[in-house]
């Protein structure tokens, strides 16, 4: 019986994972870019452009992704930002946002690790996050550094102890390799690094099996050996990265200097939001509260609880609800089997210091919650399997264990049910809306007009002309993305230029709220208005050129004519 058991947890796990998968690689060119993901992008541009990459502690993050994203487009063939699509330039953060989701894979061990059910369950919860599934579809550093770091910890983890053999040095390298890939990819991984050490000290210190005290002299030697390797691997990776490769070795001195600007980030800036801003994002219980309601008939207590406009699904409640179990599991030992006990505490206490470090610090967007997901995921699978156990061994009665096995089932299957629509809503249909709690400060559907205006203009538009597009305005990130294929003629201005020669005809002008006055007394010949909405609290005001845009009309109509023409 348990061979069946841990055949049908393996399946369920593999079967979890594909439709992770599926969730995260499906339909990635649907949701336009993000402020962020165009000069992310912009920069990725230039590196396939030729113009190399230096690193800059004042913008973006390190450089591991800009050059996983180039080798992916240039076996792909698209090397010309014109040509760059949405779903090519995605595709690197969405190949480890399904590496993520098989992360409690790393901690399945005959002993002192994890068994199938803890495994499987905690696979469950990443193949269908909503939090993880809409950030792996963000050309940003997020995920590729969340997974880089927690794959490390439990090769990190089972070296540790000094077993022989080769196992252990390779275990001990490809963890410094990846530890060396998250640190050239985000400044702040000393805080997950920190958050992890407190993690294990407590999980040492409270849950250590018996005699590792009394024979810890003799596995220092070992210890210090494979720690040494982790480290020179991670030393090497993340200076060659940072150095492009040795061609800007300059590159590791601007890192080190980069945490000063960090500093500054964390203490203040436009992101700032209260102490407690990150428990919602996670935890919000009020659709299901909601859903419940009305399954009840009480559709009058969800109008009194003014329940009744919510669209915003569960996120990680399901998570969070299996972390309590097992933090009300760890006082009964006899709950749990082999190391499980120990990986459950490390990942809790883990998973909480991160939640505190970020949440202390005012400087926050929803992604850096990326970083607590991997390790509640793992010890809600093994709270649950913990329940599970001490349920089945405290009753003797064959068919109320089969019961309370079936009953689980079901909430289970329910909460996967509940999750995998809930990732599917925000990721597709409501990838750029509003309503949804995840799409911060996002660039609206509405925004790609430009682009199809900038392309209809620039069919009619005289090939002499040095500028296409005059963007006046101080936020302009989507743009860089939306204009990408007209961005060599296209003139970005913080301000109106003072010079008297500045082309005031061009046939497509942008401009924002504080400049739209004088842009517009500005402007030779007649022009046609539209105002778009680049994303909340940010409109733009944009002029097309009326000769221009009359011949470009009817230069469309003429080509679709022909195009139905038998």
């Amino acid at each position: 019986m348990r061979r069946v058991f841990t055949v049908g947890f393996a399946v369920l796990a593999m079967l979890l994972w594909f439709s992770g998968a599926w969730l995260r690689l499906q339909g990635l060119g649907d949701r336009p870019m993000h402020g962020d993901e165009a000069e992310q992008a912009y920069t990725l541009s230039r590196l396939l452009g030729g113009e190399g990459y230096a690193y800059n502690g004042q913008d973006h993050h390190g450089p591991v992704l800009y050059y996983l994203a180039a080798l992916v487009c240039k076996l792909a063939g698209q090397t010309d930002i014109g040509a760059l699509t949405i779903p090519m330039v995605r595709l690197v953060p969405a190949f480890f946002g399904v590496a993520l989701v098989g992360v409690p894979l790393l901690w399945l061990r005959r002993k002192r690790g994890v068994g199938w059910g803890g495994v499987a369950l905690g696979v469950l919860f990443g193949a269908t996050s909503p939090v993880a599934v809409y950030y792996a579809r963000y050309f940003i550093q997020e995920t590729l550094f969340v997974a880089c770091f927690w794959m490390a910890v439990p090769l990190l983890w089972f070296a540790v102890p000094g077993r022989r053999g080769a196992r252990r040095w390779v275990a001990a390298a490809g963890a410094g390799i990846l530890i060396g890939l998250a640190v050239a990819l985000k400044e702040t991984w000393f805080l997950m690094a920190a958050a992890a050490g407190v993690g294990a000290v407590v999980a040492m210190g409270t849950d250590a099996p018996a005699g590792v005290w009394r024979r810890a002299p003799g596995h220092v030697r070992a210890m210090v050996a494979e720690w040494g390797m982790a480290l020179g691997a991670a030393v090497v990776v993340a200076v060659l990265f940072l150095s492009s490769f040795g061609e800007n070795p300059r590159g590791v001195i601007d890192f080190a200097a980069s945490y000063g600007n960090y500093l500054d980030k964390a203490s203040g800036g436009a992101h700032d939001k209260p102490f407690g801003w990150y428990f919602p994002v996670l935890f919000d219980a009020r659709p299901l509260l909601r859903e419940s309601l009305l399954a009840l008939g009480l559709g009058e207590t969800v109008k009194s609880l003014h329940l009744t406009s919510m669209v915003a699904p569960v996120r990680e409640l399901f998570a969070g609800l299996g972390c309590v179990i097992a933090l009300a599991m760890l006082p009964v030992r006899n709950a749990w089997r082999d190391g499980e006990r120990r990986v459950a505490v490390f990942s809790l206490v883990s998973a909480a210091t991160l939640f505190l470090f970020y949440s202390a610090i005012s400087y926050k967007t929803p992604w850096l919650m990326l970083g607590v997901l991997p390790p509640l995921w793992l010890a809600a699978g093994l709270g649950i399997v913990a329940l599970w156990r001490q349920t089945h061994e405290g009753i003797r009665r064959a068919w109320v264990r089969r019961s309370i096995l079936a009953a689980m089932a079901t909430m289970a299957g329910m909460a996967v049910f509940v999750q995998w629509k809930a990732a599917g809503l925000l990721s597709h249909r409501l990838g750029a809306d509003d309503r949804n709690p995840l799409a911060y400060v996002h660039t609206t559907d509405g925004a790609k007009n430009i682009e199809r205006q900038a392309a209809l203009l620039a069919a009619v538009a005289p090939e002499s002309a040095p500028v296409l597009v005059g963007v006046y305005s101080r936020e302009y990130a989507p743009l860089i993305w939306l204009l990408r294929q007209h961005f060599h003629r296209t003139a970005f201005c913080h301000t109106i230029p003072d010079n008297t020669h500045w082309p005031w005809d061009v046939p497509l002008v942008i401009a924002d709220e504080s400049m739209r006055d004088e842009v517009a007394a500005r402007l030779r010949g007649p022009y046609v208005e539209d105002i778009v909405g680049l994303r909340p609290g940010v409109i733009l005001y944009v002029y097309l050129r009326k000769d221009l845009l009359d011949r470009a009309l009817e230069h469309e109509a003429r080509t679709a004519v022909k195009g139905k023409t038998p």
